[in-house]
């Protein structure tokens, strides 16, 4: 209703998987949103984390580059923005500039990513502590 009576204001609304269809009520985090979203499959084989968080910030950019838009053109409504569907979104831009996949190898502690004929170390996964 609030939206329907002030047409002239943005919302935005962020969820991990969208307001409507089957991930509608699921919690998300960055990592798992991305995971959900196909980037670690798409980076590396197996499949390894490549950024922390990754789609908080990039959802953040969409929505307020979107929020910027419909201000500027005097548009409102209601947006929804899901951190899974932002970085599938931003993914379909990357798969020229990934290539072919990387493969991971090694064991806790040494582990590598061979990328062509380059190879990087890749950091063990931390156990995080709550406070």
């Amino acid at each position: 209703e609030i939206v329907q009576q002030h047409p002239g204001l943005v919302w935005l609304g962020i969820t991990g998987y969208g307001r409507s269809g089957e991930g509608a009520n699921r919690v998300a985090f960055g990592d798992d949103a991305a995971v959900a979203a196909g980037l670690s499959a798409a980076t590396a084989d197996p499949p390894v984390f490549c950024g922390d968080a990754i789609a908080d910030p990039l959802t953040g950019l969409h929505a307020a580059l979107l929020a910027t838009a419909c201000l500027r053109r005097g548009m409102g409504g209601l947006f929804d923005l899901s951190l899974c569907n932002t970085t599938r979104f931003c993914l379909q831009f990357a798969k020229e500039e990934l290539g072919a996949r990387g493969t991971v190898t090694g064991s806790e502690g040494n582990w590598m990513l061979t990328l062509g004929d380059k190879t990087f170390a890749v950091a063990s996964p931390e156990l995080r502590r709550p406070c």
